[in-house]
């Protein structure tokens, strides 16, 4: 056996985000294992590479706001444009003048998975701390990822109850005979260069996780926009996972992967967390990034936003129309919620259920924003177009259908054909899928389909919004508008 390590000092463990300009966020999972790491007095540093000049920046807010999906924000103020020139350079100093004992990596989809193997690929040959790779990418991913050069772990679930175990396992410098462990969701590579899998998966238990800590982000990352504001605002969940299994969404794969895999915390622990938060981080909100926050039981959404709203915040949430029934909703804007998210997709209800696996009605979407109005909460409607066999019609008929739902806000988005669901592998197995998909411009359309051109697909993104709050009237000059620049900024002028 090698020998132990001799502890001199305490184990060092350097976190890094791989993000583009997305916005402002505060990662969940990263934030989680800081509070992990520190109450196992590790020594941190976070690396993000969220206030950085990147060589392919994300364009997705400014294109946004392009279209007229947002409103524009005055970022003057909070130095939102004061980036660092070179990502590179400055994480391989941060790597040589730490020296940690791990380098762990959250790659969160193939959006970021460029930057991340920059990172790695920067890292000196010098560099002993060993590089653990984990986030939903990775184990959706699994065979590319175990290509990587110079990573010692992959994590391939989640890690709150097997993190220190495996972290353990990994400074002891475990021979390379050893052909067995016994921790979930955890492989390692051997000196042989073969990955040792226990074969294990197991979710966390949420209940008991430590509360989120946000001591290492940059403060900027604090502040979203809001309806053309600023808020500070904290990003939490009461809930993981979904009870759905949308065809088009990562659960569908987790579903199959681990039972028990939607969960929720109680009244008391969330109102706790939230409390520690609030008063820590000086919040005017809090954001749930629950995928659907209403599906959790009447008296537990009562109990945990009537706490937030007697702590003097403000909430923002998302829902699926099935979820989100009126009463529902007037509990919810009674105490404190500006803002509900509701997952449209697509609004050819025949397309809805036989390609996505969504059953909801018409008819039940356009009553959930009916109870929002109602109440005063503002609504964004979220859908997607040019997915798998989807039609002009089919497009159109999301438009009319949203015109009618009038959401306050229409986020749409062009369908990304991430790996593991299963409309992916039909797209695939169709021959959709372009060999070289450029995951970072969320303007192009990734699919050629014999019924709807790529190049259709990108005017329609362009002009959806115009199509969704002008009447059919307009329906020429707006086809117009998806190839002519002039038109559509006369058309856009048109919407308040």
């Amino acid at each position: 056996m090698n020998e132990m390590k001799p502890e001199t000092r305490k184990r060092r463990f350097l976190l890094v985000s791989p993000m583009l300009n997305f916005g402002p966020f505060l990662p969940i999972s990263i934030s989680v294992i800081i509070s992990i790491l520190k109450k196992a007095d590790y020594e941190i540093k976070l690396f993000d590479t969220t206030f950085y000049k990147m060589p392919h920046r994300c364009t997705y807010i400014a294109d946004a706001v392009k279209i007229g999906m947002f409103k524009s924000v005055n970022w003057e103020s909070y130095g939102m444009d004061d980036l660092k020139e070179d990502y590179l350079s400055d994480f391989k100093e941060l790597v040589r003048s730490f020296e940690p004992d791990f380098i762990g990596i959250s790659i969160f989809t193939t959006f970021n998975e460029k930057i991340a193997l920059s990172l790695i690929d920067a890292m000196d040959d010098m560099c002993s701390g060993k590089v653990i790779v984990g986030g939903i990418h990775t184990y959706i991913n699994l065979d590319a990822v175990k290509k990587y050069r110079k990573i010692s772990a992959i994590i391939t679930g989640e890690c709150e109850d097997m993190l220190i175990e495996a972290l353990d396992f990994l400074y002891d410098n475990i021979d390379a005979r050893v052909k067995k462990h016994t921790i979930a969701n955890f492989l390692y590579r051997d000196t042989r260069g073969n990955w040792i899998d226990s074969g294990l998966a197991k979710v966390s238990d949420i209940e008991h996780i430590p509360f989120l800590n946000w001591d290492y982000f940059d403060d900027r990352n604090f502040y979203r926009p809001f309806h053309g504001k600023v808020l500070r605002m904290g990003h939490i969940e009461m809930a993981r996972g979904c009870p759905f299994r949308c065809t088009y969404c990562i659960n569908e794969h987790f579903h199959k992967q681990s039972r028990g895999f939607w969960r929720i915390k109680s009244v008391d622990r969330m109102l706790k967390e939230i409390y520690f938060l609030k008063n820590k981080y000086d919040l005017e909100a809090v954001k749930f990034w629950d995928d659907d926050f209403l599906a959790a039981d009447i008296k537990k959404i009562e109990g945990v936003t009537k706490g937030i709203k007697i702590m003097g915040l403000k909430f923002l949430c998302q829902s699926r129309p099935e979820h989100a029934a009126e009463e529902k909703i007037r509990i919810i804007a009674e105490n404190g919620c500006i803002q509900i998210g509701i997952g449209v997709e697509s609004g050819s209800q025949e397309y809805r259920i036989k390609k996505l696996n969504r059953k909801m009605t018409n008819e039940r979407i356009l009553d959930a924003f009916n109870s929002c109005r109602k109440h005063n909460i503002s609504s964004t409607a979220f859908c997607m177009i040019g997915m798998p066999d989807e039609t002009r019609a089919d497009i159109l008929e999301t438009a009319k259908l949203l015109r009618v739902a009038n959401p306050d806000v229409i986020n749409h988005a062009i369908f990304t054909p991430y790996q593991g669901n299963s409309l992916y592998q039909y797209a695939k197995e169709k021959n959709y899928i372009a060999e070289d998909v450029n995951y970072e411009d969320y303007t192009k359309c990734f699919l050629n389909m014999p019924l709807l051109s790529a190049k259709e697909v990108e005017g329609l993104f362009k002009t959806f919004i115009l199509y969704c709050r002008l009447d059919d009237s307009y329906y020429e000059l707006i086809r117009k508008a998806e190839v002519d620049n002039e038109v559509f900024q006369e058309l856009k002028a048109l919407i308040p």
